[in-house]
């Protein structure tokens, strides 16, 4: 039989490709929180953490952040396109969870050039953006 959760919060993040995505799981109950993760609507979700344990095979980029009692903040380096999907933070038995969905967009690559040109241009035509 499958529990249908009481209670679920769900967000959207776009997630820039390379980088630190931290996705947020606090509780105050004294009950374990497994962390699930589905890269299709249809999937049934991957265990990445149990009761605070990253699962084998997570542990290389997946980490916790449980430096506050009831913290199960979910962090996840070096992010990837294939990381992309939904991650699922659930309190075990509450029927409570938390959804949050990962898109993956490219990093903006911005060399110093490209500042230095845009502030030159943006000077240059200040007169442009004056009401008459």
């Amino acid at each position: 039989m499958c529990a249908v959760p009481r209670s679920v919060a769900e967000k959207d993040i776009k997630a820039v490709i390379g980088e630190r995505v931290t996705l947020p799981c606090h509780t105050h109950l004294p009950t374990p929180v497994d962390w699930r993760y589905r890269s299709s609507v249809n999937e049934t979700g991957k265990l990445i953490c149990s009761d605070g344990n990253i699962v084998n095979g997570y542990s290389k980029r997946f980490s916790l952040d449980r430096s506050i009692q009831g913290d199960y903040t979910l962090i996840i380096r070096n992010f990837t396109r294939g990381d992309a999907g939904v991650y699922i933070c659930r309190y075990v038995g509450e029927g409570i969870e938390h959804r949050f969905t990962l898109s993956a967009i490219g990093k903006l690559n911005i060399s110093k050039h490209n500042i230095i040109t845009l502030c030159l241009w943006s000077t240059r035509n200040r007169s442009d953006f004056r009401q008459t």
